[in-house]
């Protein structure tokens, strides 16, 4: 029974550790500011050009949005990503661009 569990428990652990490393940086919980405005971008999102087109469009200095106190503003508003897939190699590059953090 000991012996058992000496052998079993080092597997059991590798299994859990393995599990854990399969964790996505991408599932994060978004907690919005309830005084603060976002946006939701859902469905499949898997062309960079696609999402960088609209992040050009969105986030363009010519896009003047009402601040919090009434006044007018650059456009600052968080933008959420939802998929049902992982993020294509190429979308990563453009998430992790300080143009769009």
């Amino acid at each position: 029974m000991i012996l058992g569990s000496l052998v079993m428990l080092p597997q059991e652990v590798n299994r859990l550790v393995a599990l854990l490393a399969m964790q996505s940086p991408f599932r994060k919980t978004y907690i919005p500011d309830p005084n603060l405005p976002h946006v939701l971008l859902l469905g499949h999102v898997a062309s960079a050009s696609v999402l960088l087109d609209f992040f050009t469009e969105f986030y363009h200095p010519d896009r003047i949005v009402c601040g919090p106190n009434g006044a007018a503003s650059i456009n600052n508003i968080p933008c959420i990503i939802m998929a049902p897939v992982e993020p294509s190699e190429e979308v990563r590059a453009l998430l992790v661009n300080p143009l769009f953090q």
